[in-house]
C-alpha cells in the first residue's frame, strides 16, 4: 500500500511497499526511529527489507537491529561462546569483534556516519564487509546455523555459502536518545549473483537512511 505521506513518511506496515519513505517507528522497543526510502519491488518483514528473497542464489535483504548484541568469536562453532559482557556496548568493540572472526574475509573496518533529522552525519559509526565462505556446510555448525552475533530477537543468522554482508553500526546516543540504547546495526546482504541493479539499490537504500529519535 501507498505511504501516509508525511515529514516523516509513512509508518512501514509488513508486506511489499510501493516506492516511497516509511519510518519504523521504535526500532526493536530501542527508543529510536529509522527511516527509509525504497523503489519498486522491496518487501517489508517486519524488522529487514528483501527484494528476492532474502537466501540463495540472488536474493538482497537489508537487516536492521536495535539492541546490545553477543559477537561470536567462531561464527560457525558459537554454543556456549557468548562474550561477557556485551560485545556490541560499542560501535568500535561490535564491528572490531566481527572483523576478527575467523573465515569471514573482513575487510578493514571503516568510519562511517549516519544522518539524522535534520543534521548530515550526526552520527559517528563503522562498517565492515563480511563474506560467508562458498565452501561452507551450515550442517557442520552449530545447530545448522553461521551466526554472526545473538542472542535472542538479535541473533544474526546467515542464509547460505557466498553471501556478502556490509554491516554497518551507529552510535545513537544524544539529541532525544537514551544514553544507554546500545547502536542501531544494519547489515545488508546480498549474493554474487544478485542482480547489479539490486545491488544499486540497496546502496541507494543505505545512503536514503535517517536515525534518530521523533513521534
Amino acid at each position: 500500500m501507498p505511504p501516509d505521506v508525511s515529514d516523516h513518511g509513512g509508518t512501514v506496515q509488513n508486506g511489499l511497499l510501493d516506492p516511497g519513505t516509511y519510518t519504523d517507528y521504535n526500532l526493536d522497543r530501542a527508543g529510536f526511529n529509522v527511516r527509509f526510502t525504497v523503489p519498486a519491488g522491496w518487501t517489508w518483514n517486519g524488522r529487514y527489507l528483501t527484494k528476492g528473497g532474502a537466501g540463495m542464489p540472488d536474493g538482497a535483504a537489508i537487516f536492521f537491529y536495535g539492541g546490545r548484541v553477543h559477537v561470536y568469536a567462531d561464527p560457525c562453532h558459537w554454543a556456549g561462546t557468548q562474550p561477557n559482557p556485551l560485545t556490541g556496548a560499542s560501535v568500535r568493540a561490535l564491528v572490531t569483534a566481527l572483523a576478527a572472526q575467523p573465515t569471514r574475509s573482513a575487510t578493514t573496518p571503516s568510519y562511517h556516519s549516519a544522518n539524522s533529522e535534520g543534521r548530515a552525519n550526526l552520527w559517528p559509526g563503522m562498517a565492515v564487509k563480511l563474506t560467508v565462505p562458498n565452501d561452507i556446510n551450515f550442517a557442520d555448525c552449530d545447530q545448522g546455523e553461521l551466526r554472526s552475533w545473538g542472542s535472542g530477537p538479535n541473533t544474526r543468522s546467515h542464509q547460505g555459502p557466498g553471501q556478502r554482508d556490509l554491516v554497518w553500526a551507529e552510535d545513537l546516543t544524544g539529541y532525544g536518545v537514551d544514553s544507554r540504547v546500545a547502536p542501531l546495526i544494519i547489515d545488508a546482504a546480498s549474493f554474487p549473483r544478485t542482480p547489479d541493479n539490486v545491488i544499486s539499490e540497496i546502496d541507494a537504500i543505505l545512503r536514503s537512511i535517517v536515525a534518530g529519535h521523533w513521534g
